[in-house]
């Protein structure tokens, strides 16, 4: 035990002296969002590694709603990745609850909006995914369906599991002129996703580019140069179960946050 602990503080004295005779070169810093549990902020770990993988630098961004603090920590990322989590309440899109709305989150609505209206400031480069795309299509002005199966029953593909540790499996199709297609790498993916709700009106400026084989909007894209993205399925979690083309998206993500970092310089 004590020979463990030697080396243990062995090493910790010879990282930060290697670390300042072999300076590494900057990695772009990608913030992503947390979620709002009882007491904690938490986050799944296949995002930070799909970043990580990606050439970037993960930084977990704590679930506060003090708008300084979140500035300053805009100010230093490079990019804004926003996670999935509960549905998004739609009083931010002017409806009232339907019958199948699930929970929401009152605190982490508040955190999300606030991180894409300072991100959109900034011009940082934002990537949503499953409730992060939802989130950026509202904030820009669109809708949500609230509950896929009772809204539209003709999306009848299984967009969530049936049975507990069940991954749904479906087809996405990409448009082959957007900018999320050369992104990926493909017009074509096997994804996995777990969601009731999904962009209905699609935001001002937007357009939808990736569609699921009923039609279920799958993702959008800026048509007015914005480095904005979103994605309904989980290309961490389809990267986390040994498909390697879902971290394409994450390295040009990382790659397009390093452009604009050089840029704003």
């Amino acid at each position: 035990m004590k020979t463990n602990l030697k080396k243990l503080l062995g090493l910790l004295l010879i990282v930060p002296l290697f670390a300042m005779a072999h300076p590494a070169p900057k990695r772009p810093l990608i913030g992503i969002s947390c979620g709002a549990g009882k007491g904690k902020t938490s986050l799944k770990l296949e995002y930070v590694e799909a970043v990580r993988n990606a050439g970037g630098t993960p930084i977990l961004i704590p679930v506060i709603t003090d708008s300084l603090a979140l500035v300053d920590i805009l100010q230093r990322i490079d990019g804004l990745i926003l996670s999935g989590g509960e549905d998004v309440a739609p009083a931010y899109y002017g409806e009232t609850p339907h019958e199948k709305l699930e929970t929401v989150n009152d605190l982490r609505d508040t955190y999300d909006f606030m991180l894409a209206g300072i991100a959109h400031k900034m011009n940082l480069p934002m990537l949503g995914i499953c409730r992060g795309v939802q989130l950026l299509n509202v904030y820009f002005g669109g809708t949500l369906y609230q509950d896929i199966p009772s809204q539209r029953p003709d999306w009848n593909l299984a967009h969530r599991a049936r049975v507990k540790g069940e991954k749904p499996l479906h087809k996405v199709l990409i448009e082959p002129d957007s900018q999320l297609a050369k992104m990926f790498g493909t017009t074509e993916l096997n994804a996995n996703t777990s969601h009731h709700q999904a962009v209905k009106k699609v935001a001002p400026g937007f357009r939808i580019v990736a569609r699921a084989a009923d039609g279920t909007h799958e993702g959008i894209e800026s048509t007015e140069g914005l480095p904005v993205w979103g994605v309904q399925f989980h290309p961490e979690g389809m990267y986390a179960d040994g498909n390697s083309v879902a971290l394409n998206v994450f390295k040009a993500f990382v790659l397009q946050a390093k452009r604009v970092k050089k840029k704003n310089k």
